[in-house]
């Protein structure tokens, strides 16, 4: 990564505690996503003998170990909460998940799956997809949420 970092300006190594990243996000364009993916290409080949997975979003080239992924983060969190709160249907009341991208969907799926576990009333739970469109939409939408 660093090979592509010093050739690529704007571009930058992004390490967090469960992943690595290379930021393509404020280079050109073109030479940005052209680096991107050879970068991945030779990744691919040099470890491959890994259980990893690539995931490329919004200028971005993320490491990460193929079994971790949002869904299973959120599932993990939901079944933690609602053991602390004596479990079953009064563990958790209020469930908010809120993403911006592909990656998100394992976490929406999660949520669904958890109040699957928990074999809550059907009637009781509504789903609300809503799609906001901005950080002003988002900003209202919480806003609502924490007055109703």
């Amino acid at each position: 990564m660093s090979k592509y970092t010093a050739r690529t300006n704007g571009s930058f190594i992004k390490l967090t505690h469960s992943s690595i990243g290379w930021s393509y996000y404020s280079c050109d364009p073109e030479w940005g996503a052209l680096q991107a993916s050879h970068l991945v290409l030779e990744l691919e080949k040099d470890l491959r003998a890994f259980d990893v997975r690539f995931v490329t979003l919004k200028g971005v080239i993320e490491l990460v170990p193929r079994r971790l992924n949002k869904g299973l983060i959120v599932k993990k969190v939901l079944r933690d909460v609602a053991a602390r709160n004596g479990g079953g249907k009064s563990g958790v009341d209020f469930i908010l998940c809120m993403g911006d991208d592909i990656s998100d969907e394992k976490m929406f799926t999660s949520v669904f799956s958890f109040l699957a576990e928990m074999e809550e009333d059907p009637k009781n739970v509504i789903p609300s997809p809503h799609v906001c469109g901005d950080d002003a939409h988002v900003i209202s939408t919480l806003g609502n949420v924490v007055h109703d």
